[in-house]
């Protein structure tokens, strides 16, 4: 049985792989994350906005809200017994020169005339 001969250039390379994996999964854990919501979310978000501003239009003790559609993008229509509501989704406005927002949409939800 001959002994193992000593290889220096192959314990480096065995040493140095997993150091480097390590520090790649450090520096990519680290880096911090600015997501905006899931697109399921985001339309959930704004179903409420529109949800509400249908609500304050029709009325408390009023007509009763009985669907929601999705029109188009950023264009929705609530609908009670009686009357129709497009509710647009309009973004807020960012301060002149301002760097741009990261995280969730900031938008307002914006009733147009109702019809009855």
């Amino acid at each position: 049985m001959t002994p193992a001969r000593f290889n220096e250039s192959n314990q480096m390379q065995h040493i140095t792989k997993p150091i480097l994996t390590a520090a790649l999964i450090c520096v990519a854990t680290t880096v911090p994350t600015f997501a905006a919501l899931s697109p399921g979310y985001q339309r959930a978000a704004e179903l409420r906005a529109v949800t509400e501003a249908a609500a304050d239009i029709f009325g408390p003790g009023g007509e009763t809200i009985v669907s929601i559609q999705y029109l188009d993008q950023d264009k929705y229509e609530a609908a009670s017994e009686n009357c129709t509501l497009i509710v647009n989704i309009i973004d807020l406005p960012t301060a002149t020169g301002a760097p741009a927002m990261v995280g969730p949409r900031q938008f307002n939800a914006a009733p147009e005339n109702i019809i009855c």
